[in-house]
């Protein structure tokens, strides 16, 4: 016997379309922008203890959820996705206070050892901070005196 096809000739299909701006206004977004609004404005990045089950708590969603989050929203695991903040936190420090030492740059920036901060860096930006200090503020000299 032939498959029945499930929709009729005089039935419609309906596609619906989600834009991306109504994505992010869901329900399911939600825990995301309270992520971003702690990271950001509360800069929890700098604690160099900072675990995924303290900021879960903190977020009021479990440990598995918040793994989830941002395996899947922001295709991240904890520790990349907090490095991420902590390496632009480090970049800022780096440009805006020359004299500032690396191991006070990446303790600022919420690395608790400097290994980290130096692989984690070099893995982010494809250089060393050191290189990144010259080069970028080498570029800031030439630009002011132009």
């Amino acid at each position: 016997p032939k498959p029945q096809n499930p929709i009729s000739s005089d039935q419609q299909l309906t596609l619906i379309i989600i834009s991306p701006a109504a994505l992010a206004e869901s329900p399911s977004r939600e825990p995301v922008k309270q992520l971003t609004k702690l990271l950001e404005t509360e800069k929890r990045y700098i604690d160099a203890n900072l675990t995924l089950p303290q900021l879960a708590k903190e977020l009021k969603i479990s440990v598995p959820q918040l793994s989830q989050l941002l395996n899947d929203n922001l295709n991240s695991s904890f520790t990349h996705f907090i490095n991420q903040y902590r390496i632009e936190e480090a970049k800022r420090l780096l440009l805006q206070i020359p004299p500032l030492s690396l191991e006070s740059v990446a303790e600022l920036s919420g690395f608790n050892a400097q290994s980290t901060f130096y692989s984690a860096f070099r893995r982010q930006e494809h250089t060393t901070p050191a290189k990144f200090r010259q080069r970028n503020h080498s570029n800031i000299i030439t630009a002011q005196s132009n």
